[in-house]
């Protein structure tokens, strides 16, 4: 996983949209001590319920980036908090005003230096019928193809330097689907 080769073994996570947990259990399995987040409160009680039978430092939370209150809330409790924001497969399934939110969340939690980690399905420039449609649903779940560019500017925005960008397929095959996706490191100021 390519959050854990870029962190020290003991930072502090924020991991938002945990879903099922995967990721934030190995996570904190590989050392690290985690916050998980989503707002869903069926996958929090899940994630609660799993927590039992693993080993690691965990913490669960509901958290909605859509629900102003609620983010301006965490910011407030959890200033400055965190190592590393690390959020996979989040981007892709919330719209741009709730994906800028979710960058002033980002900035409010991290310390001076923290990383934000980021890995989505994004746009695929190179592909003119993949620009045709650029948001669709997959079963109950919305999808949008993330322009990179416009990621990297909403992030600018909010005070973030881009530190590391990859893209293409390969890095998230599932069954017979091999999507275009990015990865960034963000490193806030």
């Amino acid at each position: 996983m390519f959050a854990a080769s870029v962190l020290s073994r003991g930072a502090s996570i924020l991991e938002v949209g945990c879903g099922n947990g995967r990721d934030g259990f190995f996570l904190g399995r590989s050392g690290f001590k985690m916050t998980m987040t989503d707002y869903s409160e069926v996958a929090i009680a899940n994630c609660q319920q799993w927590a039992e039978t693993q080993t690691g430092t965990f913490a669960f939370q509901i958290l909605n980036v859509r629900d102003i209150a609620m983010a301006t809330k965490f910011v407030a409790t959890h200033a400055g908090a965190f190592d590393a924001v690390y959020a996979r497969f989040f981007m892709h399934a919330i719209d741009r005003p709730a994906a800028q939110r979710f960058l002033q969340l980002a900035s409010g939690v991290l310390k001076k230096g923290g990383l934000l980690l980021l890995e989505y399905r994004a746009l695929d420039t190179s592909d003119p019928d993949a620009q045709k449609s650029q948001t669709f649903a997959n079963g109950a779940h919305y999808r949008r193809m993330v322009p990179v560019k416009e990621l990297v500017e909403d992030a600018a925005a909010v005070g973030f330097a881009a530190q590391y960008f990859v893209e293409g397929r390969g890095m998230a095959k599932y069954k017979g689907e091999d999507p275009w996706i990015a990865r960034n490191i963000f490193v806030a100021s």
